[in-house]
């Protein structure tokens, strides 16, 4: 049998430009919040090479290609339940907002490429669903 080879690391980038998001800063919150208010961040977790699966702090910084990194590595991001998510740029410029993301995957078309994973079913290429948008 042949598998489909998927990357399983989201690229961000800037809608406007079309280039990564280089050094740029990533935040996880409540639903229908601003995350970058730590009081609204929820509790986020980065899937490693390994598969293993580990809390981080936020912001979460994406390197020059526009991947999440934790410790210098390229990660997954994994999240549990609906949630907000802001990019912000190097310079703290707002890039992306998505207000809710309900099974924890956004798709190119509503929000820029974004990726947050609720399990490894997401991950490995699930059909995204995203909720009516307003």
């Amino acid at each position: 049998m042949n598998n489909v080879v998927i990357n399983p690391y989201e690229y961000f980038a800037d809608p406007t430009k079309g280039r990564p998001i280089f050094n740029g800063s990533i935040y996880i919150g409540e639903p229908d919040t601003d995350p970058e208010v730590p009081a609204n961040q929820k509790q986020v977790y980065a899937r490693q090479e390994n598969g293993t699966e580990v809390a981080i702090p936020q912001p979460i910084t994406t390197n020059a290609g526009g991947y999440p990194t934790y410790n210098g590595s390229v990660i997954a991001i994994v999240v549990n339940g609906p949630h907000s998510l802001k990019v912000n740029n190097k310079d703290g410029s707002q890039i992306l907002y998505s207000s809710n993301n309900y099974n924890g995957v956004a798709t190119t078309e509503d929000y820029g490429s974004v990726l947050l994973a609720t399990d490894a079913q997401a991950i490995a290429g699930t059909p995204n669903v995203i909720p009516d948008a307003e």
